[in-house]
């Protein structure tokens, strides 16, 4: 069945579209400065998507990725071929073929791609190209089933056709279950944890003075009423203990409310003791019930220097979490 409802997932500078009930099931960095995102359907792995960062002045033709992609794919099916054997105590077992079916031209974001049909112990269909703004070469590869061939194609030209490889302007989007926030561009993941019981990333810039954390846990009709008390009682039990205390130690006040998108937040601030301004750690969290998600979810900034109170305000107009 062709999917009816797309939406927007995006992460480490990613944005792209893709079914509504898919979603992110593995995010690795790989090397000093490259990428791997994972997503999966309700069923199996679906959706790969890479990328390694090559100056612009060694940047090879997406000819050459996609030949280095196939010997290494041949590599890893013989691997796994060679660890069949031994474990079954057989002389050999032959490596699944891949084969080419097509190969093509398209473009992503207006960067030149090669695009492939690959048979192998599945079918895929793959796209390389090289970003000389992010300067990143990009790989996509979407898995399925033969009899899928004609549903998982047009899923995958949704992927191309909406694929942001580099971002223009001050702000970037963060996209994942079901929650979407725009940042500055200049914050970096530095850890996150997305689980079905209590989640966060966290967000923070080179000099370590500015910090974002967005966390939420997920069934809040029960957690309010067998587990928590209070939002705030949630707050200091996860969100403080379990994340920001890494940051900072500090002990918030509930210091009134905050408007969040259509809810209204619980506030609560603090600051670490020093005796100079500009190095004390400003603390302002927004707490909130989302009934439509059914999630409690914190959004919280941390900065150097300066009360952030404004800076959480301005974060939580563009936060959506239902």
């Amino acid at each position: 069945m062709r999917p009816s409802r797309y939406k927007t997932f995006a992460w480490r500078g990613v944005v792209l579209q893709i079914p509504s009930d898919w979603d992110m099931a593995v995010d690795g960095v790989v090397g000093e400065e490259g990428g791997y995102i994972r997503i999966d359907d309700a069923v199996r792995p679906r959706l790969e998507i890479r990328w390694e960062r090559v100056p612009f002045e060694k940047a090879k033709p997406p000819e050459e990725v996609a030949k280095r992609y196939l010997s290494d794919l041949r590599k890893r099916l013989e691997k796994k071929a060679k660890a069949i054997a031994k474990a079954r105590k057989l002389k050999k077992v032959k490596a699944p073929e891949v084969k080419v079916l097509s190969k093509g031209r398209l473009k992503v974001r207006g960067h030149d791609a090669l695009a492939m049909h690959l048979r192998g112990p599945e079918e895929a269909l793959y796209a390389t190209w090289y970003c000389e703004h992010s300067e990143r070469y990009y790989s996509v590869q979407l898995s399925f089933r033969s009899d899928e061939y004609a549903v998982q194609r047009a899923v995958f030209k949704r992927v191309i056709d909406t694929f942001e490889c580099h971002g223009e302007g001050d702000a970037q989007m963060w996209a994942v279950y079901g929650i979407t926030m725009q940042v500055p561009r200049d914050l970096e993941l530095t850890s996150r944890r997305l689980t079905t019981g209590f989640s966060y990333i966290v967000l923070a810039s080179k000099k370590r003075d500015r910090y974002v954390v967005l966390s939420y846990s997920s069934m809040a009709n029960v957690l309010l009423e067998e587990y928590y008390d209070s939002l705030e009682e949630w707050y200091r039990a996860l969100p403080l203990k379990r994340v920001i205390s890494q940051i900072c130690k500090v002990k918030p006040k509930v210091a009134g409310k905050l408007k969040v998108g259509p809810h209204e937040a619980l506030l609560l601030k603090a600051s670490t003791t020093h005796i100079l301004k500009s190095r004390k750690m400003y603390l302002s969290s927004a707490v909130w019930h989302c009934p439509e998600s059914n999630r409690i979810v914190c959004l919280t900034v941390v900065v150097r220097g300066a009360d952030g109170e404004g800076f959480l305000a301005s974060l939580g107009e563009r936060l959506r979490c239902h």
